[in-house]
């Protein structure tokens, strides 16, 4: 299942970002999968919004997104979730 995930994940991915590289990285805030994987189910965090270091204001008093990284993200998340789910 895994690969099926990552398979999935790089297919969606360079559908609106080609060739932009997969890198595995460890978020040392708190999600909801820790519970997830405390019960014992697999769980892998993605995101399709990219910005430039210059533009990341998350959870700022300036939080903001570019309006082009929305809809691709968007664009990203439809193609992840359909193929993810037309696999099951």
């Amino acid at each position: 299942m895994r690969k099926d995930v990552l398979n999935a994940v790089t297919k969606a991915l360079h559908s609106v970002y080609p060739g932009v590289p997969i890198v595995p990285d460890q978020a040392s805030y708190y999600t909801d999968g820790s519970v997830l994987r405390g019960a014992g189910i697999p769980t892998y965090g993605v995101s399709g919004i990219f910005s430039k270091e210059s533009d990341s204001f998350s959870h700022g008093l300036n939080e903001r997104l570019e309006v082009r990284a929305f809809y691709t993200s968007l664009e990203y998340w439809e193609r992840l979730i359909r193929d993810v789910g037309a696999s099951r």
